[in-house]
């Protein structure tokens, strides 16, 4: 009973963390004004950086989430499947964005995600790949985590 609930428990702390965010990204694009306040850094800074840097984070998420999910995999796997997952939520976040009132879609905001999505990705990988040098480095016996 006890692996029950501990695959359970490892599951919900790899999945919670990617599912809130994609919630936030959600309720955000649900909004015809998500985030008034951001106005006039939108007006300096150009919409697709906002667009990367909000799903670079989400692949982040994505990637860990893989990594915790499906241990000792390659780690270009986590890259593709995340990248991946993340690009067709980019897609379905654009298309309920065009039915929001005041929202429209843009291919150009779909790829800037799917770009986000990538960096996000390899920016997981490159720590992972870190983690498993390290691990690989240590000492026999010394309690070393799965990733």
């Amino acid at each position: 009973m006890s692996t029950f609930l501990e695959s359970h428990e490892r599951f919900f702390m790899a999945w919670a963390p990617v599912f809130i965010y994609a919630g936030v990204i959600f309720t955000l694009s649900s909004l015809s004004y998500p985030l008034p306040f951001l106005e006039p850094m939108q007006r300096s800074v150009q919409d697709w950086i906002l667009h990367i840097l909000e799903y670079t984070i989400l692949g982040i998420l994505l990637a860990r989430g893989l990594c915790v999910t499906f241990t000792e995999q390659p780690i270009v796997l986590y890259i593709a499947l995340g990248t991946l997952l993340g690009t067709l939520y980019g897609l379905s976040d654009e298309l309920h964005q065009s039915i929001v009132p005041l929202r429209q879609a843009s291919p150009y905001d779909a790829a800037a995600d799917a770009v986000g999505t990538f960096l996000g990705t390899t920016i997981w990988g490159v720590i992972l790949k870190g983690i498993r040098i390290k691990q690989a480095q240590a000492p026999k016996g010394f309690h070393q985590w799965q990733l």
